[in-house]
């Protein structure tokens, strides 16, 4: 497993693109030269950050940052640190989302969560010290084939976990998708952990213009295309629009105009499974559940990250219990008339769901 790519670095083919709401698109987010090729020599590494961090190689680089992989001086800890780049690092807006960034993130401890652990400034250059996350992002685990659906069910439940940590202590991370999602082994089980909360929202954050829609195009939910303060039920939104690419293995709505897309998030209906993926076999639960989520008006959605939870839970728990019906009906049969066989077989299926319920 490799190192996931995906430390707030905003990557240029799915970086956040502000968006005025007269139809004219900021490029902020694009401007300045691309990004060096990795392999390139960096005068950074090597050095010593704050006295305490020895840089030792670059993890990645994007629009806005670059992330290096180093280890705290005398403790020999693995950490990842992120620099914002040279050609934004004096752009005020930049700089506040940034500090934002720290502010949201420090606020979190969460194992689904990527945990921030110090931040400063370099040559007045700001940086963020991060916990080191050894593995890949969602978006490379959707990129390399399609996921099995009680695996999608598990990330994003870990998903919606540290979701509602986040939401606890007001913080809305605004831009949920699966490059933003680490995901690794622990040596037990496949773990989720939410990164990149640079277009967070807290409590004491500053204030963004409401002329002006940011977060990803294909994620946003309707009341942000519409520059409406985004609360926890966007979050929401974006996770049902996650859980939707998960199980289909496509977004629910794209477009080629970045502006169609936008459009489609608050005018078109949710596509129905079995029109998009008909070999998928989805339960109909799951799929209530998912178009729940992504209620074009925010009041018909789950109230909260926990409550789209439970409502996946029981879901789960009612598709179980529909799949089983007609094995339920071919066992009985197969054991006869004897009524102590039926007995038997009744007594492993409940057995069998119990055991469900407890894993879940």
């Amino acid at each position: 497993m490799r190192i996931a790519a995906s430390y707030a670095c905003f990557d240029d083919f799915h970086s956040p693109v502000p968006v005025r709401t007269d139809g004219n698109v900021t490029l902020a987010e694009r401007r300045g030269p691309p990004p060096p090729p990795l392999t390139l020599r960096d005068p950074r590494i090597g050095t010593v950050v704050a006295g305490r961090y020895r840089i030792l190689e670059k993890l990645a680089v994007g629009g806005m940052g670059i992330v290096y992989r180093a280890e705290r001086i005398g403790l020999g800890r693995a950490v990842a640190i992120k620099f914002l780049r040279s050609h934004v690092v004096h752009d005020a807006d930049t700089r506040a989302r940034f500090e934002s960034e720290a502010r949201a993130a420090s606020r979190l401890s969460h194992p689904n969560c990527v945990a921030v652990i110090d931040c400063g400034l370099d040559e007045d250059v700001p940086f963020l010290v991060m916990e080191l996350v050894v593995g890949r992002t969602l978006r490379q685990i959707l990129d390399a084939g399609p996921v099995a659906i009680p695996r999608a069910l598990d990330l994003v439940r870990q998903i919606l976990a540290g979701l509602e940590h986040a939401h606890e202590h007001g913080v809305v991370h605004r831009d949920i998708k699966p490059d933003n999602i680490l995901v690794w082994s622990d040596g037990t089980r496949e773990r989720a952990q939410i990164a990149d909360f640079g277009l967070a929202k807290t409590s004491d954050a500053l204030g963004i213009s409401h002329e002006v829609l940011i977060g990803t195009p294909n994620y946003m939910s309707p009341e942000q295309t519409l520059g409406i303060r985004a609360d926890a039920r966007s979050d929401i939104y974006a996770v049902g629009v996650v859980l939707f690419e998960l199980l289909a293995q496509r977004k629910p709505f794209y477009a080629k105009s970045m502006f169609d897309t936008l459009r489609m998030h608050r005018e078109a209906p949710v596509p129905a499974f079995v029109d998009v993926a008909p070999d998928r076999a989805i339960p109909s639960a799951i799929e209530r559940v998912v178009r729940g989520a992504l209620a074009k008006n925010p009041a018909l959605r789950p109230a909260s990250a926990t409550a789209f939870l439970e409502a996946l839970d029981s879901a789960s728990t009612d598709a179980l219990l529909d799949s089983d019906e007609e094995s339920v009906h071919e066992m009985l049969h197969a054991a006869g008339e004897p009524h102590w066989a039926r007995v038997l077989v009744l007594t492993a299926i409940l057995g069998a769901l119990i055991a469900y319920a407890i894993l879940g």
